[in-house]
């Protein structure tokens, strides 16, 4: 059903997770492994813990037990569902970041996403503070990005350069998203969180629905 493992090894995992905050767990005994270069989508119930594990993934919180992996030296870029920006900052300088990103790709993004780079963070609306969460995110090519809804205040012109940006990365992803056509063109593999566990499937969202049928239907036997 999960298909057959690749032999090579991770560059970010989940180890026998639990996930709870001292209530009823989220997560239980979980397992989640990115592999190099794949893009790979989270879904579930709302409620079931997504944006809890990808902050477990980013290295945000620590589990209640298990373990997180990490390749040694490897960049994480994390987009949250909500980004708290910090105050001050022109927002060009923001999504620079640590000074890694050329110049050239700062303004292509920041003109892309419609962000004017002198304004600053603390003018932004909720949408465009968004957007420039999502900025920083990309422009700095991290080894492995962590995005939570990152379709949300995008127009549909913008969502498809974003899709077209993501698919020609090399970049390794896990992408939380309710824009099922936005999934369907940028993943190759889903990982389920069903029950506290988390399940996964070698294909993109498109083969989610039929994958979910069979589950349910073993289940019920």
């Amino acid at each position: 059903m999960a298909g057959t493992p690749s032999s090579a090894p991770p560059q970010l995992a989940l180890r026998g997770v639990t996930l709870g905050f001292g209530g009823e767990a989220l997560l239980a005994g979980a397992d989640l492994a990115l592999l190099p270069g794949e893009r790979a989508c989270l879904v579930g119930r709302n409620g079931s813990g997504k944006s809890t594990l990808l902050k477990a993934l980013a290295g945000l919180i620590e589990p209640d037990a298990g373990e997180r992996y990490i390749e040694p030296g490897l960049g994480v870029g994390y987009l949250p569902q909500d980004p708290v920006l910090p105050q001050g900052l022109l927002v060009a300088d923001y999504v620079t970041g640590d000074g890694r990103a050329p110049a050239h790709a700062v303004d292509a993004v920041l003109h892309r996403l419609e962000l004017d780079g002198v304004r600053k963070l603390d003018e932004l609306s909720g949408g465009e503070a968004r957007r420039a969460a999502l900025a920083q995110a990309v422009v700095s090519s991290p080894d492995v990005l962590l995005l939570d809804e990152p379709t949300n205040h995008l127009d549909l012109p913008t969502i498809l350069w974003l899709e077209k940006m993501l698919i020609a990365s090399r970049t390794t992803m896990l992408m939380i998203s309710h824009d099922q056509a936005f999934l369907r063109a940028t993943t190759q593999r889903i990982f389920w969180v069903r029950r506290r566990q988390v399940l996964s499937h070698p294909r993109g969202y498109e083969a989610f629905e039929a994958w979910a049928k069979q589950v349910q239907a073993e289940d019920d036997h």
